[in-house]
């Protein structure tokens, strides 16, 4: 049995909370936004939203958190933070 605990998927909470983030750079992918958005906490998951022909990025993302308390705490946090991308790039 291997006890690495980066071998270990984490269940998000039963009531986790799938936020949208809006006015994203469309030069960041996942990983960028999954560096960027850990600071707060682990995150679950994580998508780009992209153009179905082109496959480039709409700008726009959805996410959530293992844990629901770090979805409301990043709500509360970067709601109407527009300049939050700029700082980390």
């Amino acid at each position: 049995m291997n006890n690495n605990r980066d071998s270990v998927v984490e269940k998000p909470d039963p009531d986790n909370i799938k936020m949208f983030v809006g006015q994203v750079p469309k030069d960041l992918d996942e990983n960028d936004l999954r560096t960027i958005f850990e600071e707060f906490g682990r995150v679950h998951q994580i998508n780009v939203l992209r153009d179905k022909y082109t496959g480039s990025s709409k700008g726009e993302s959805r996410l959530s958190y293992t844990l629901n308390k770090k979805s409301v705490f990043i709500l509360r946090a970067l709601h109407k933070k527009a300049k939050y991308f700029r700082r980390h790039l």
